[in-house]
């Protein structure tokens, strides 16, 4: 298979983050169930000691750099390039575009519209057309990780490209953004802009969105993709921060 022939990755353990006005504190619940991993990111795994240039600028054209305005605020973070049952879409955060019509993406010309906010989850999504026209690849999706599982998370941490490998501490359910969800947290310390980053599992499959930072630990707190269903066409997100 492409996957054997090119051999397997891991992405350098470095410093990650979460995003600019990481919104949503989650409280701690109940286990959630796991499943196990399918997709691949270009056709490789993700299981060295270093990162495949190859695969680095395969992942660089699925998680873009956002630049978002709105609501008084500027923001820099993180957009990831999905495929969802067959739409392309731009899977970001509720409060990276909050109150934003259309935000900057680096890489693509001219503004990428607001699709809308995703029900009761921080979560929003932006049109996938100027995405793919701007060169990007839309992400496979997998299945959430079981506890104890390695992953990647890539994003836009202080502004600049980083893929960091960390370790799934628990999946468990957390309130946040008018409901209580399931989460994922993982051993990596969050830092500003990495919000709508994307965590992978070790064959490349998209299997979660990065959405917030622990209170306690620092930890990232990420959406399994399982959760999140598809956005209203409101187009901008409120505000005030609930997805209503």
């Amino acid at each position: 298979m492409a996957e054997r022939r090119l051999g397997a990755v891991v992405l350098a353990v470095v410093v990650l983050g979460a995003a600019l006005g990481l919104a949503a504190w989650w409280g701690t619940g109940a286990d959630a169930p796991s499943g196990q991993p399918v997709a691949s990111v270009a056709g490789a795994v993700l299981d060295r000691d270093a990162p495949s240039p190859e695969v680095q600028a395969a992942l660089r054209r699925s998680v873009r750099l956002v630049h978002a305005e709105g609501c008084g605020v500027e923001r820099q973070a993180t957009v990831t390039v999905l495929d969802r049952g067959g739409r392309t879409v731009g899977l970001t955060n509720q409060h990276v575009v909050a109150g934003a019509d259309e935000v900057s993406v680096d890489g693509v010309p001219g503004l990428v519209p607001v699709t809308g906010p995703v029900i009761d989850r921080d979560a929003a999504e932006l049109e996938g057309d100027p995405l793919l026209d701007g060169g990007g690849i839309a992400l496979k999706t997998g299945h959430r990780p079981s506890n104890g599982a390695s992953v990647v998370v890539a994003g836009y941490p202080d502004g600049h490209f980083v893929a960091a490998t960390g370790t799934v501490r628990s999946i468990e359910q957390r309130q946040g953004y008018g409901a209580t969800t399931d989460v994922i947290v993982i051993d990596t310390q969050a830092v500003p802009g990495i919000s709508g980053g994307v965590v992978l599992d070790v064959t490349g499959a998209a299997i979660g969105l990065v959405a917030a930072r622990d209170p306690v630990t620092g930890d990232v707190v990420a959406y399994p993709l399982d959760v999140i269903g598809p956005a209203s066409d409101s187009g901008r997100v409120s505000c005030s921060g609930s997805g209503r």
